[in-house]
């Protein structure tokens, strides 16, 4: 599957409301870095897995 049928299919499954499939689609490594500051934010910001995203 290519990245962009990811995206699509992710797109799809978060339309349905299925956010459990959107999840799975992200890897398990996957680091989010908030910006600095922002609103919410705790510690550094820095995030990793889709869990915590």
């Amino acid at each position: 599957m290519s990245n962009l049928d990811v995206l699509k299919e992710g797109y799809q499954l978060f339309a349905d409301g299925n956010i459990e499939a959107v999840l799975e689609l992200w890897d398990e490594k996957i680091v989010w870095h908030e910006c600095p500051g922002f609103p919410f934010v705790e510690d550094e910001g820095i995030f990793v897995g889709g869990r915590q995203l």
